[in-house]
């Protein structure tokens, strides 16, 4: 009936420790592993794929309500390449679905609905192997990528803790073997007389393993979230993010504990306690000896440096402790000072004797559940402090118990009890061998894990992206709110004649003047402009994902359906060429990014730059943004307007460098490239 209580009972523990490994190990592969190693490989794929110019089709931004709210972007493109049409649906390289890391779905959104508002083409990534597979957006998403990395790595780390603890369920028992170290049990027989018996006890663990465990779940927890954090929020207008960076400097500060502990418990080496006989209430010269594994100071070296003599403190002390509480309480009933003495170096032992106190309790259960007396040395040496648990007993027996109330009121003193109210009878083992399962370890870190991930994930990320998410929004409503409905010549006119504002602004920023050149209606262009309209107002400025965008007057939205009669109109009423959109598009540059060529002869003509550079970013000329988008009509326009080929952008690169990088071969035949590089080595040959 024991053996099939003793089988039940691993059966249980088993099932328990198999659920748990295969749901982390299934989950930490599904969610962390898999996306993971997605975004690697696409990290690696994406050096590979070509430029092309696309249409977008369709647009959304998919919101999922749930514990947090969450957003997909989704889009589909139209493109060609190698003169056969294709259509693909993915935005990033690594992978799509719904998040809320960051504003990144909220920000590729707002990114392509400006394109398709403006009818403008985006660059989609296409492997030319399988011109099938195009991407929008072939950067690597680091924030995803921290926040994958816990779930990759802590999940099927618990997953194996699992196993681990299922096999060490069903492993054989090893046979309980008494330890004898001859050499000492005879020493100990010739000097105290005492019986050729022996007790060897090994100290209490150090620590370091279980609390260097835990700072590992704790970093790997930490350094992901922080990170996410910072990254995705203004920490300028939310100064209190900073605080999770506390999270990961408490990881280090445990690491640097367990590792000092861990080095401490190394110099010390293997000490174990050996005892002539059991020890017991009332025993006077008890004896005993630390045996020092390897000799003492022999394990210096790189663990520090070996001196002539270190010193060595032994105490013994009774604690009564209770837990049975919320918190774990320890009371000292008794203690002793048993050697404080100068050891030398490579010393093999050091004996003692102990007088123990008559009146006190012994080790064991004390009078109720989580309440306990513990009897245990203190070895405090070379930075550590080493602690062995004493098997104290005693051989009285009696049928009360003792008033542990009135034994604690005055602790640390001695207390005359009576000894016929002993109620513990203990037996003493031959030898003490602890072992330690891991699966209530693997329980609680799993347990840890998750919960501390979880409320992170659904508490914490969410309350920073939304607050980022927020500013945002009022940072963009900042324009006037003056809806304008589409209008007729007609009605446009009648509002002007009636006191209406030329430079009214939609909800969107854009001016009445910006609108007439996105419809390319000259008319109306030309209505407003003799009503007062102001040539160069711009879009508001909006600083979304480290980027400033906007600035952008009606000159740009005419350049894009290469309406020229309205360019003309524009640039005859004094419009700016050299404003920069975005900071860094002039009009010039942006007629060669969209292929315009009609509107470039008209800035030409107009007194243009063919070679302006980029305001900010890299410097790049229209030649350059021609060749990195492939605009052939651009650049053939710009070449027979004198476009230097051979000019440098902040980095060193001309045009053809442009053509190589995004892989764009007609460009590159255009701009004549192999016979320009031909040219250059002859000339460094010359030279």
């Amino acid at each position: 009936m024991k053996k099939i209580k003793k089988i039940s009972s691993k059966i249980g523990s088993s099932l328990f420790a198999l659920v748990f490994a295969i749901s982390f190990i299934a989950g930490g592969i599904g969610v962390g592993v898999m996306p993971l190693a997605k975004q690697i490989m696409g990290y690696w794929k994406a050096q590979n794929l070509v430029a092309v110019q696309a249409h977008i089709e369709k647009l959304s931004l998919d919101e999922h309500d749930g514990e947090a709210r969450t957003y997909q972007v989704k889009a589909e493109f139209s493109y060609s390449y190698n003169a056969l049409d294709h259509r693909s649906q993915r935005i990033n390289i690594g992978g799509d679905t719904s998040d809320n890391i960051g504003d990144y779905q909220r920000d590729i959104y707002r990114e392509l609905q400006r394109a398709k508002d403006q009818e403008q083409s985006v660059t989609l990534w296409v492997d030319p192997d399988d011109p099938d597979f195009a991407v929008y957006d072939r950067t690597i998403r680091w924030m995803r990528l921290l926040f994958l990395l816990p779930f990759a790595s802590l999940f099927p780390a618990v997953g194996i803790g699992a196993c681990w603890a299922l096999w060490l369920i069903w492993r054989p028992s090893a046979e309980s073997v008494n330890p004898v170290i001859p050499a000492v049990a005879t020493e100990f027989a010739q000097h105290y007389q005492v019986p050729f018996s022996h007790l060897i006890i090994k100290p209490q663990q150090s620590g370091a393993l279980a609390l260097g465990i835990f700072a590992v779940f704790w970093n790997l927890l930490a350094w992901p979230i922080s990170g996410v954090a910072l990254f995705s929020s203004h920490i300028g207008k939310n100064p209190l993010v900073l605080m999770v960076a506390i999270f990961p400097l408490v990881g280090v500060v445990m690491i640097v504990l367990a590792l000092k502990l861990w080095l401490a418990r190394k110099r010390v080496g293997k000490p174990v306690l050996v005892m002539a006989r059991a020890p017991q209430v009332g025993m006077s010269e008890w004896a005993g000896s630390i045996r020092f594994i390897p000799p003492l100071g022999e394990r210096l070296g790189w663990l520090g440096t070996p001196q002539s003599g270190y010193p060595v403190r032994i105490e013994c002390q009774c604690d009564y402790e209770d837990s049975s509480g919320e918190d774990t309480s320890t009371t000292t009933l008794w203690s002793c000072l048993v050697s404080d003495i100068q050891l030398a170096h490579a010393t093999v032992q050091t004996s003692f004797f102990i007088d123990f106190p008559v009146d006190l309790p012994v080790s064991g259960d004390a009078d109720g559940r989580n309440k306990k007396i513990i009897w245990k040395l203190v070895v405090k040496l070379m930075g550590d402090e080493v602690i062995f648990l004493l098997p104290v007993g005693s051989t009285l027996v009696a049928s009360a118990k003792i008033d542990w109330q009135a034994l604690l009121h005055k602790p640390k003193r001695l207390y005359q009890l009576d000894l016929t109210e002993l109620a513990i009878s203990t037996s003493v083992p031959t030898a003490i061998k602890r072992k330690k399962s891991c699966l209530g370890l693997v329980v609680l870190l799993s347990v840890f894990a998750v919960a501390g991930w979880g409320a992170i994930t659904f508490f914490v990320l969410p309350m920073f992206d939304s607050a980022k998410y927020e500013a945002l929004s009022a940072l963009s409503e900042r324009a006037p709110v003056a809806p304008v409905q589409a209008e007729t010549y007609a009605q446009l006119q009648a509002q002007l004649a009636a006191g209406g504002d030329p430079n009214q602004r939609d909800e969107s920023g854009l001016t009445r003047l910006m609108l007439a050149a996105k419809e390319a209606d000259v008319g109306k262009v030309q209505l407003l402009l003799a009503s007062g309209a102001r040539v160069d107002d711009v879009t508001p400025v909006v600083e979304e994902a480290g980027y400033r965008l906007g600035n952008r007057s009606a000159l740009f939205d005419a350049i894009n359906n290469d309406a020229v009669e309205v360019v003309t109109i524009l640039l005859d009423a004094g419009a700016d060429m050299r404003l920069a959109s975005n900071q860094v598009w002039t009009p010039m540059h942006y007629a060669a990014y969209v292929g315009a060529v009609r509107s470039m002869r008209v800035l030409r003509e107009h007194g243009a730059e063919i070679d302006a550079p980029f305001s900010e970013a890299r410097g790049s000329t229209p030649l350059m943004v021609a060749a990195q988008y492939d605009q052939l009509p651009s650049i053939r326009f710009l070449l027979e307007s004198g476009a230097d080929t051979a000019r440098l952008d902040s980095y060193g690169e001309n045009a053809c460098g442009y053509a190589r990088f995004f892989k764009k071969t007609a460009t590159a035949k255009a701009l004549a490239c192999d016979q320009a590089d031909l040219k250059l080595i002859k000339s460094l040959i010359a030279d």
